[in-house]
């Protein structure tokens, strides 16, 4: 016998349920979820599981978990939370499955509109049609906007894998590309910063060669000699009465007296005339 592995996966971060789509995952709240709610009561329940014990990779690098039924010679079974689907509505699950032999897995789901038991929906898949992994589309025909749960029931043999990652519903007419199962995590833009104001910078100007001044020389001092003063000598004009009877440099005009009666002596009154230029140093003893 083949070994089979069944997977279903779910395609929801925890579980989403809005107006526009309804999505789960496996990664929370698998615990908070009544698995053995409506027609899964009193049946196997499904193992949580991670890739990581796995030699698989996932569907989604944000997938970790997923569901996988016992080994055993009964289905296993697990129910979802109750929410609304609308006629026309489509649902998806994402699973997975492999298998050594033709007969080592299968998966059965069921739309249920609860509180009255009524299956508004249901396919089933095994591991002789279906290997590695899969988007499975089960068709939902509720006669009006309804209130259902899913529940989806799985056997997997010694040699098989069969597992659930997630699953999705999708209303008419709703855009598929904004129901999303994993979302990612909003970003926190970075703040806006104000440049600050650019300036236009100065010119540069080159600043002229620094010259070093030649040397200051002490002038030497200028001796000079002063040429005596010479004072001049003074230009004297004698006018005096002469007792001598005669001059050695003079050359006098002698007027004999003009007194007739006075010729008591040879004359008694000389006028001397000099000329202009007098040597008075020859006159000394007449001081």
């Amino acid at each position: 016998m083949v070994p089979t592995t069944l997977i279903v996966a779910s395609f929801l971060s925890s579980y989403v349920i809005s107006d526009s789509c309804v999505t789960y995952n496996f990664e929370d709240n698998f615990n908070d979820i009544l698995g053995s709610y409506g027609i899964c009561s009193g049946m196997h329940a499904w193992i949580l599981d991670e890739y990581s014990n796995l030699n698989l990779d996932s569907p989604d690098e944000r997938s970790t978990k997923f569901i996988t039924p016992r080994r055993a010679s009964t289905a296993s079974c697990w129910s979802s939370f109750v929410f609304t689907v609308d006629p026309d509505s489509k649902l998806e699950l994402k699973i997975y499955m492999d298998s050594e032999d033709s007969n080592g897995g299968s998966i059965n789901v069921f739309v249920v509109i609860d509180g009255t038991g009524t299956m508004v929906g249901m396919d089933a898949v095994n591991s002789a049609n279906i290997k590695g992994w899969y988007t499975w589309e089960v068709p939902v025909h509720p006669s009006s906007t309804t209130q259902v749960y899913v529940s989806i029931m799985g056997m997997a043999s010694a040699r098989s894998t069969v597992l659930v990652d997630s699953f999705r519903n999708i209303p008419p007419s709703s855009n598929e590309s904004l129901c999303q199962i994993y979302e990612y995590p909003p970003t926190t833009p970075q703040p806006t910063t104000t440049p600050e104001p650019t300036t236009t910078p100065e010119p540069t100007t080159t600043p002229e060669p620094t010259t070093t001044p030649e040397p200051t020389t002490t002038p030497e001092p200028t001796k000079t000699t002063a040429e005596p003063t010479t004072t001049p000598r003074p230009t004297t004009i004698i006018e005096s009465t002469v007792t001598s009877p005669k001059s050695t440099t003079a050359s006098a005009y002698v007027r004999p007296p003009t007194d007739a009666g006075d010729n008591t002596s040879f004359w008694n009154k000389i006028i001397i005339t000099f000329n202009n230029n007098i040597n008075v140093n020859n006159y000394s003893h007449l001081k």
